[in-house]
Formats: structure tokens, C-alpha cells, sequence
């Protein structure tokens, strides 16, 4: 505080310091407006709760697997996994692939947790589960899944949901059956890598960037979203990285051709570097014409998961695209009755032209996301587009 020293009068003190309250008054007025608006700002700028918790609820639907597994088969996670040669040690599969994979000591814990995967991957495992079912219901569930016309309908069939069937989904299943955990572990499938797109073109940028989604029971995904979180909270770490070369699915050489690019969520990711490349180049050829190039990006909403939704409309708008065609599948976005579509819908949407880029111009065209259904889908979109004859 500054105190004055002048000769007022009564009536110049009081207006003097009504002044004053008035500016005290007006003063935390300001701050409140100004930090009520800052925290609104944060608080809609601020990603989903989900994205940002370290306790993962999907992280620990794998935990709780591999907790009931070794409920189920009466083992304990602490204790050790001996190698096939260990006195008292009774194999079924002593030349198991797991055995290369293990580093000594581990525990019974540990070899779920970070040697194989849960989830069935052959038949192997229910031949395993056939030998040991010693009750007659037990046999009996058993040989039907054994006798399955199709093991990929049988798998289908047993996923609950959109989740994959699991050992602990078939011995949940064994009521009176006890299968010895070691013979179930040496016929379960080691953890494989991970591949995932690189999203960053080589001299375009100085970071290595992925794009992956998040799977409910997934090892890997749920593993790299915890480092994530780590590195935001200023940790560092390493992270083992094997490269493998898509021999296939490299653009073309000359970077006048153009380019139909279809890629639904995660899919685009490959798609960035490409562009990320064409946006390099035509730098360095001062402004040099690049072929026409055309995404397809499909997602659900604009606000849910449009992935590099800022860059992919930088692209769009410095033509490095000559068209960004993006599917809404759960918006208004050009569907049948105004509602969502997808990606075939689009590439019906400018046939004709992508008809002329692939017939006259001898565009490529690179497809990459669900091989399952989407793939199947384009390739009946694109082989139904008409030729400039018909138009």
C-alpha cells in the first residue's frame, strides 16, 4: 500500500474512497469473468476422459485374463516356470517355440503376461484340451468343437461380441476338467511384433510418427497407450523398433502419376507419409506439378475419430490433394437419404473421373485398412466403376 498525504475534505474522502471500492469491486469482477472463461476453454479444448486416464479400464481386461487362467488351472503367478529339462518337469511339447522365447527366471505370471498370446489362433490347443477332458460332458463340448466344418466359423461363433475367443472363454467352459498349465502354455502362440504404418515420410520430417487403435483385450495397443501416457508425462523410454520393408505398397517412382488412395480409420496412416513425400518433393522442385491424387478416408464422426483431420486438409488446401473425400459413416455426409456413408459411396460419388485417371493416366490405386469386410467392398466399388465408353 501507497499512502498520500494531502490536505482532503470530508467530501473528497468519501468519494475518494468510494472510488476506491469501486475499483477493488470492479477489479475481482474481472478476474472472475476472465478465469471462469480460461477454465471453459481448457475444459472444451480438453480431449475425452478416456483418452487420458492412466488407470485404463481396457488395459486391464488382458490383466484379469490372465488372472482367471491361473485361477482356473490352480497355479500360482509367482512361482517359477521351469525350462522342459528341469527335474520333475513333465513336457508335452518339449521342442515348443515358447521355449526359444523365454528368458530364465520368469514366472508363471510373467510367461502370460509377456511370452503368448490368449487368444486361439490353431487347433493344436483343443487337442490338448480333448486328451485331458476327463469328464464325459467335457469330452463331449470338446469334440464338437473339434468336428467344426469351418474353425474360423467356430471362432466366430465363440467370440462374445466383438471380443476374439480366449483359452480361459473354453476352460471357463471345463467343468470338471483340470488341463496341466504347462501343456496349455507350450500349444499357445508366442507374442508376435507388431507391424504398424509408419505415418511420416523419410527427409520430410524428423519424427517417426504411427497411428494405432486402442483394442479392448489387445496386448500391444493397451502397452503402447500406457507409454504414451508416460512420454506426456515427460518420461523417456525406449522402445525396441524392427523395420519391415512393404515392397508392394511404395508409391510410384514418378511423382506425376497419380494417386487414388482409400483408407477408413487407422488405414489412412500409410496414406500421411505419401503425401507427406509428394509435399517434400514438389519443395524441392520449386513448386514442380505432382500427380493428381484423390483420399478416401472414412471414420465415424468429424468429432470422434477424423484422424489428422489439420493436416489432411492442409494437404487439400496447398493441392497437394486434388481431392479429400471424406465418409461419415454416423453424420449427414452424402449417404443414402442425406445420412452417413462410407467410402464406397464416395468413390461412386466421382466415378467417371476415377475411371479416367485409372484408364488414361494409369493412376495406382492403394487400398489399406480392414481386409476383412471394406477391402471386399472397394474392390466391388472400383470394378463396378464405369469406363468412359459407357459415359
Amino acid at each position: 500500500f501507497v499512502f498520500i498525504s494531502t490536505p482532503f475534505s470530508s467530501s473528497s474522502y468519501y468519494i475518494f474512497f468510494f472510488l476506491y471500492l469501486f475499483f477493488i469491486h470492479f477489479s475481482f469482477l474481472l478476474i472472475l469473468v476472465f478465469s471462469s472463461y480460461f477454465f471453459f476453454f481448457l475444459m472444451i479444448r480438453r480431449p475425452p476422459r478416456s483418452t487420458l486416464s492412466s488407470s485404463s479400464a481396457a488395459s486391464d481386461v488382458y490383466k484379469r485374463q490372465v488372472d482367471r487362467f491361473l485361477e482356473l488351472v490352480d497355479v500360482l503367478p509367482n512361482d517359477p516356470f521351469l525350462p522342459p529339462d528341469s527335474l520333475g518337469v513333465n513336457p508335452m511339447f518339449p521342442s515348443s517355440p515358447i521355449y526359444q522365447r523365454l528368458r530364465y527366471p520368469v514366472t508363471n505370471k510373467e510367461v502370460l503376461s509377456h511370452f503368448v498370446s490368449l487368444h486361439i489362433h490353431n487347433r493344436q490347443i483343443l487337442k490338448v484340451l480333448k486328451e485331458h477332458a476327463t469328464h464325459a460332458s467335457d469330452r463331449s463340448l470338446v469334440n464338437t468343437w473339434c468336428q467344426g466344418s469351418n474353425f474360423d466359423e467356430w471362432k466366430s461363433s465363440s467370440a462374445q461380441g466383438s471380443q476374439r475367443p480366449t483359452i480361459v472363454t473354453l476352460l471357463e467352459q471345463l467343468k470338471a476338467s483340470k488341463v496341466p498349465f504347462r501343456h496349455i502354455i507350450e500349444h499357445l502362440m508366442p507374442l508376435q511384433p507388431r507391424y504398424y504404418s509408419i505415418a511420416s515420410a523419410k527427409g520430410a520430417s524428423s519424427t517417426l510418427d504411427i497411428a494405432f487403435k486402442v483394442v479392448s483385450d489387445g496386448v500391444c495397443t493397451n502397452w503402447l497407450k500406457q507409454k504414451c501416457l508416460s512420454h506426456s508425462e515427460g518420461q523417456q523410454m525406449d522402445i525396441l523398433i524392427r523395420f519391415r520393408v512393404a515392397s508392394e505398397f511404395s508409391m510410384p517412382a514418378d511423382q506425376q502419376t497419380p494417386m487414388i488412395l482409400i483408407g477408413p480409420g487407422t488405414g489412412v496412416t500409410p496414406f500421411m507419409s505419401f503425401l507427406q513425400h509428394r509435399d517434400h518433393t514438389k519443395t524441392l522442385t520449386n513448386g514442380d506439378k505432382v500427380g493428381e491424387t484423390h483420399l478416401f478416408f472414412g471414420c465415424r464422426s468429424s468429432a470422434y475419430d477424423y484422424l489428422f483431420q489439420s493436416e489432411l486438409e492442409a494437404f487439400n488446401d496447398s493441392n497437394i490433394l486434388a481431392g479429400l473425400h471424406v465418409a461419415f459413416s454416423q453424420e449427414p455426409s452424402g449417404g443414402l437419404w442425406y445420412g452417413g456413408s462410407y467410402v464406397q459411396d464416395k468413390l461412386q460419388g466421382v466415378a467417371s473421373h476415377l475411371c479416367n485417371l485409372i484408364m488414361k493416366e494409369q493412376a495406382y490405386i492403394f487400398v489399406c485398412g480392414d481386409a476383412s469386410s471394406m477391402a471386399r467392398d472397394v474392390h466391388l466399388s472400383l470394378i463396378h466403376i464405369p469406363s468412359p465408353r459407357d459415359s
